[in-house]
């Protein structure tokens, strides 16, 4: 799963000694019109996330907000967004910070996976009903837990979508056929697949 991790550090001063929890907002952001030349603008409210308890009690160092977010948390995978923050306490909470710069909530291009040379889609008729694809193995590179920066990278699993369409005579595609697959428990890839 695609995670933004959004952490906000507190000065260690009076100033922000009431302190204790934070919260976090964020609002999508678009193009202003079809004409605009990569200009973002707000396309939707605000949404304004559940309080949450500072890291650090006062005295120590770091005080700072850390949170994670996901799909599960409203954000919508290829949407973009700018987030902002607050501090308070039980009785008072502080204004909200100026948005983030805009961040894009999708798999990075590098992070993508890729076929080594060679691994091309091989394509064979089992029968008059049935097809059968095959492929070498898709592999991403090494990924951090945003939940957990402190564990070491590992790849991870992946979902697979192969879609099927069928040529018409008029020069178009019709979908005929979707098939979902996923790595295997012991984190072993698909290399096939039959289409019916």
């Amino acid at each position: 799963a695609v995670r933004v991790h959004v952490e906000a550090a507190l000065p260690h001063d009076e100033s922000h000694s009431f302190a204790h929890y934070g919260q976090v907002r964020f609002q999508p952001m678009g193009p202003a019109d079809e004409t605009s030349s990569g200009e973002l603008m707000p396309i939707g409210d605000w949404v304004v996330c559940p309080m949450v308890e500072i890291s650090a009690s006062r005295g120590q160092e770091p005080r700072a907000l850390s949170l994670t977010f996901g799909e599960e948390d409203g954000l919508e995978l290829g949407q973009t967004y700018v987030f902002s923050v607050r501090v308070g306490d039980r009785f008072r909470r502080s204004p909200w910070s100026v948005g983030s710069a805009a961040r894009l909530l999708d798999v990075p291009a590098s992070m993508a996976p890729r076929g080594g040379e060679g691994n091309e889609l091989q394509v064979e008729a089992v029968s008059i009903s049935s097809v059968r694809f095959w492929w070498r193995e898709l592999r991403a590179p090494a990924a951090a837990e945003p939940c957990d920066p402190s564990k070491a990278a590992a790849r991870p699993s992946l979902e697979y979508r192969m879609d099927v369409s069928r040529c018409l005579d008029s020069g178009g595609m019709e979908r005929h056929a979707t098939v979902l697959l996923e790595d295997a428990e012991n984190g072993s890839p698909p290399f096939d697949a039959a289409v019916h």
